[in-house]
């Protein structure tokens, strides 16, 4: 005999009361054998699975006389469950307990039969009615203790009635949740006898998933929880097929789920669900979501009249959950690819209801609507497609639920109400009601706002969004709508769509052939030098891709350069400087020949001039923006003063020298002149001049300190520590006045001056700077003073 406590103890409690119960069971079993004996004869059939064997002295006392099917009670099963052992014996593959549990039974008072594992089930569900979670919480927070206890205590007779006994009052709660956890924890188990004794029994599975609606549910803290996600989640792991049979059948399936919309454990097993149906093993289980009306239920909880924010919140992270693992391009193994659900988020319908959230209800639906369309737009972005669009056709790659979301409906239909969502920015900076706060510097400011933020950060993804390959083609709207088409007629009668698809696709695409030639030469490639002329705004104008329509609307509301000029009106939101420079950095690095992004990025350094290609009947009013003098010189100058005052920079510097680096990159990567003349005269600009080529450079050569200490590339590039040595030539580059990277130490001429060591930190580079502008100022004097003939005598010497 081991004294090992975790080992198999041939007398422990669990294997005497097995032993008593098939002693039981088989003493009852023969004496109802020879009772129908005496009154008929019948065919002897197979033997039981155990011999019974000698009787133990506790079996005669339990027998006491004749034996009864009324000696075959529940005081077996509810024996074993107040043992420790219990769930370590299953563990360790007690055949004879597992056989007792999934195959046992026993007998009511009435003389009904009554399977073991019905009775753990039916003892489950009784238990979680008795349960508060409410006294619950209350109870263990002044305890301290865990919800797991012994079953010792536990009056069974006090479980079945729904009342406790006088003695166990003080912790009712306690026994019941002790007594549910551990049968929740014997379903959890990865056994395949205990599941697959589940997942067989639809009955079963109802009963476990009616704990959902219990009242006490929907508390976060509710113990009931993990009580259902632990069998729950198990049985999909375990037994997926035949858990998404039963999970098939649940018309409620949605409804039932979302009534707890604030539980997020809860909406993990959804998404873990959603997530078995992939496109190579298709379950089926996004359409019965589709169905059941998903993600229109979601979208119906952005209403600040009828939901809290965190309400809103949580669905929205549902939608955006559901959108990540249907990327069209796969990230982790929960990445089912697009699907139904996000095919209806982007459609009509659905951005319409987002729509409505942003410009009507505004605040936290604002806010949650937002992020919902940003989502839908970096996972779905067209570059990114498995399959090009442009080279399909419906006899190749028929159309079907899988294929890649096209946001052109979601791009034209907030280009159409561009001015409305612009026009919260509006509102939000004319309203005085607005708090006024004051920062540590004893500066006051009206904040930002979310609203304003996540307003200019969706204009950004939308910006990005136009400048995708599909959303400037003319042909992938021709052929995403005849895709459409024979989508919709597959999903309305398959059967005969099927036979029936053949000779319209036939149809189609001699049709198609003969129209697309037309659709194709929509987009004219040309263009004329400059790129920024009448005749080519009036091309782009006259048939727009969906993508240019967008950056058209941005050009006649003058849209950028008013969120621009509030870059340097909130200098410590580094957010909201992010977002500018992202906007910035996308219209610089956009195709600049036939497209309508050229006059974007000439309303940046010329916008006083904007309204020379601008509908006639316009009223917007136009504000004489140049992106040069009004960003960056004035932000240097702005941060220069107040760095004089207070020994600190500006908080925008950071994204205000990105913001120039991409400027000057521009002018580098471009003839500018071929774009505009008047973008090239703002880069001759004198004080621009100056900014570029002496103070962002000794800038640039700051930020290429590496934090902490040594100076950059020190050996790697013949780089000596007291800088005056540059021994590698082979390192230098051969464009060394390329703007939009960290300067290389070896590029740097052997000029004292332009050693890093020299002006390692901000201080430094200020003081530097001071003394170039102090330079330049008496420069700029002399100058003027010679072309007036102006002579500055010197002071008159002294008398000895």
């Amino acid at each position: 005999m081991s004294f090992w406590p975790f080992g198999q103890s041939e007398h422990s409690n669990i294997n005497r009361l097995l032993e008593e119960y098939f002693q039981v069971l088989h003493s009852v079993e023969k004496h109802n054998e020879n009772g129908a004996e005496t009154q008929a004869t019948r065919e002897e059939e197979g033997g039981t699975p155990h011999d019974p064997g000698p009787a133990q002295e506790a079996l005669e006392k339990c027998l006491d006389g004749i034996p009864s099917i009324q000696m075959l009670n529940n005081s077996f099963i509810d024996g074993i469950l107040e043992e420790s052992e219990l769930l370590n014996e299953l563990t360790r593959q007690n055949n004879t307990l597992l056989d007792f549990i999934c195959f046992g039974y026993f007998y009511t008072a009435d003389g009904v039969k009554v399977q073991n594992i019905e009775y753990l089930i039916d003892q489950l569900i009784e238990c979680v009615g008795h349960i508060d979670a409410n006294e619950f919480d209350a109870a263990t927070s002044g305890s301290g203790r865990s919800s797991r206890g012994s079953l010792h205590e536990f009056d069974d007779d006090d479980c079945i009635s729904g009342s406790a006994s006088p003695d166990n009052s003080p912790r009712p709660q306690q026994t019941y949740l002790n007594k549910a956890t551990i049968i929740s924890e014997i379903f959890a188990l990865d056994i395949w006898l205990i599941s697959e004794s589940l997942v067989k029994n639809s009955s079963y599975l109802n009963k476990i998933w009616s704990i959902i609606y219990h009242p006490n549910f929907p508390s976060e803290k509710s113990p009931l929880i993990p009580i259902f996600l632990k069998i729950n989640q198990n049985l999909l792991s375990t037994r997926q097929d035949q858990y998404l049979n039963f999970i098939r059948s649940k018309p409620t399936l949605v409804d039932d789920l979302l009534k707890h919309i604030q539980i997020s454990v809860l909406m993990d097993l959804l998404l873990k669900i959603i997530s078995t149906d992939k496109q190579e093993s298709p379950t089926g289980i996004i359409e019965l979501v589709h169905e059941q009306r998903l993600t229109r239920k979601l979208l119906c909880y952005l209403d600040n009249d009828k939901h809290e924010p965190d309400i809103q919140a949580c669905a929205a992270d549902v939608l955006k959950a559901i959108i990540a693992i249907s990327a069209n391009a796969p990230l982790d193994d929960m990445s089912i690819g697009p699907n139904s659900l996000t095919r209806d988020l982007a459609s009509e319908e659905c951005i319409d209801h987002l729509l409505d959230a942003i410009i009507n209800k505004r605040s936290n639906a604002l806010i949650n609507a937002v992020s919902i369309v940003i989502e839908l737009i970096r996972k779905n972005n067209s570059d990114y497609d498995q399959v090009n669009l442009l080279s399909t056709t419906l006899s190749s790659h028929p159309p079907s639920m899988r294929d890649p979301i096209y946001l052109g409906v979601m791009l034209r239909k907030f280009t159409e109400k561009l001015t409305y969502v612009f026009q919260i920015l509006v509102d939000i900076e004319r309203n005085n009601s607005a708090k006024v706060l004051e920062n540590q510097l004893g500066e006051k400011y009206k904040p930002l706002g979310f609203e304003r933020f996540k307003v200019v950060e969706l204009i950004a993804e939308l910006l990005h969004c136009s400048n995708m390959g599909l959303l400037n083609s003319k042909k992938a709207e021709r052929i995403v709508s005849e895709r459409n088409k024979a989508r919709e007629m597959v999903a309305k009668s398959l059967q005969d769509a099927l036979a029936d698809l053949d000779v319209q696709d036939n149809d189609n695409t001699h049709s198609a052939e003969s129209r697309s030639d037309a659709y194709d030469e929509d987009v004219d490639e040309s263009f004329e030098i400059p790129y920024v002329n009448p005749k080519q705004n009036s091309k782009l104008r006259e048939n727009p891709t969906i993508g240019d329509r967008f950056k058209i609307s941005l050009y006649d509301n003058q849209i950028l350069p008013r969120i621009i000029y509030l870059f340097l009106k909130y200098p410590w939101n580094n957010f909201w400087h992010n977002v500018v420079f992202d906007i910035i950095q996308q219209l610089f690095n956009g195709r600049m020949d036939f497209s309508y992004n050229s006059f974007l990025v000439y309303s940046l350094f010329n916008n006083g001039s904007a309204s020379e290609f601008m509908p006639r009947d316009s009223r917007v009013d136009i504000c004489d923006f140049q992106i040069t003098r009004d960003l960056i010189l004035k932000g240097y100058k702005d941060s220069y003063a107040f760095y004089e005052k207070h020994n600190t920079a500006l908080g925008f510097m950071g994204h205000l020298v990105l913001i120039a680096e991409e400027i000057v990159k521009f002018s580098k990567v471009y003839k500018v002149e071929l774009i505009s003349p008047k973008i090239q005269a703002a880069f001759q600009d004198e004080e621009w001049i100056f900014y570029s080529e002496d103070v962002l450079n000794d800038t640039r050569i700051m930020y290429s300190k590496i934090l902490g200490g040594n100076d950059y590339l020190e050996e790697e590039n013949g780089y000596e520590a007291n800088g005056d040595n540059f021994n590698n030539d082979s390192n230098r580059n051969e464009n060394p006045e390329l703007g939009g990277s960290l300067i290389n130490v070896g590029n740097l001429d052997q000029d004292q001056s332009a050693n890093p060591s020299n002006f390692p930190t901000t201080s430094d580079l200020h003081n530097k700077l001071r003394k170039k502008l102090i330079d330049r100022s008496r420069e700029d004097v002399d100058r003027r003073n010679e072309e007036n003939g102006v002579i500055i005598l010197g002071m008159a010497p002294e008398d000895n």
